[in-house]
This record gives structure tokens, sequence and C-alpha cells, in this order.
């Protein structure tokens, strides 16, 4: 039985990272994607029911994790999903998403709270290394952004904690 699972909302970005393991950008309307996203996480719900006699009633929930791409690009999809969410009776859903924090503002932070939505931040490590590996498509830097968001996030939720990805680029 599983109770937590990761789902790619989207293979879109705002970013062209150098260590990027998503090389495919294939893109499909919102309105299917949005569709894809319930779809999938229906199926989800419904596998994880098939198997719940044996979970006690009281712990029958499942964490639902949301990357990409970047998942603040479809932010209409998360919202989809938060709505979904709410129409299931039986099982807990819990929510979460992996972020670059580029689009993740004050406003997209309060609706996370608000709609108890876990924000995962993914952050390098220093201003160099962000600069270095994580850039727009036309080469600005991102960096100063990341930090301004995650700041805004930690005086909102203090002592969150952030994602990394290491490669053999980055490690020094």
């Amino acid at each position: 039985m599983f109770n937590s699972i990761d789902i790619m909302l989207t293979n879109k970005c705002n970013l062209t990272c150098s260590f990027c393991y998503i090389r495919e950008k294939n893109q499909i309307s919102p309105t299917d994607e949005i569709q894809r996203n319930i779809d999938t996480c229906n199926w989800i719900v419904n596998q994880y029911k098939a198997d719940m006699d044996s979970v006690p009633v009281d712990r029958r929930s499942i964490q639902i994790n949301l990357y990409g791409g970047e998942p603040t690009v479809a932010w209409d999809s998360v919202k989809a999903l938060v709505e979904w969410a709410k129409t299931i009776n039986d099982v807990k859903i819990h929510m979460g998403v992996i972020t670059n924090m580029v689009l993740m503002n004050a406003d997209k932070i309060d609706y996370c709270i608000a709609n108890k939505l876990s924000i995962s931040p993914s952050i390098d490590g220093c201003k160099e290394v962000e600069d270095m590996f994580r850039v727009r498509a036309d080469g600005t830097t991102v960096s100063n952004i990341v930090y301004d968001n995650a700041r805004i996030l930690t005086a909102k939720i203090p002592g969150r904690s952030c994602r990394s990805t290491f490669t053999p680029e980055t490690i020094p």
C-alpha cells in the first residue's frame, strides 16, 4: 500500500536549467492538461481504495506531490487539483508542490497556505550556483527572484526546508 506519490503535473517550465532531466517539452492545451491531471489523481485514489480495507479509517490518506517542469507554470492545474481533492471524502488527500520558486509569489504562497498545500522549494545553492545552472531561455538569471520569494515563504512558514539537485558540475 502506497501513501505518497509524485505526479509530473506539467512538462512546461519557465527555466532552461542545464541539468534538467525533462528533455521532451511536448505541450498540450491547459484544458487537456487539467483533465489529464484530474484523471491521473482519480486513478491513484481508486488504486488506493482497492487496497484500503487493511488501512484503519483514521489513517486513510495519500500525499500527492506535484512537480514538473514547473508546477507554478500550470497554476490553473494546481488550483483544479486542490478543488478536486476537496471532493474526495473517504481518503484524506494531502497535496504539495515542488517549485523552483521563480513564480511562487506572495499570492501563490497565501493560496497554498489557505488550502493546506505544502510548498517544497527547489533551491540548488548559493547565488553563483543558481545563476550558473538555472536560467531563463534568454539567459537571464533568477537567483534574486528565487531568494526574494523564499524569504516571503520563510516569513510565512518559518523553518521551511528546501530540496536541491546535485550534479557533478554543482558539487564544487
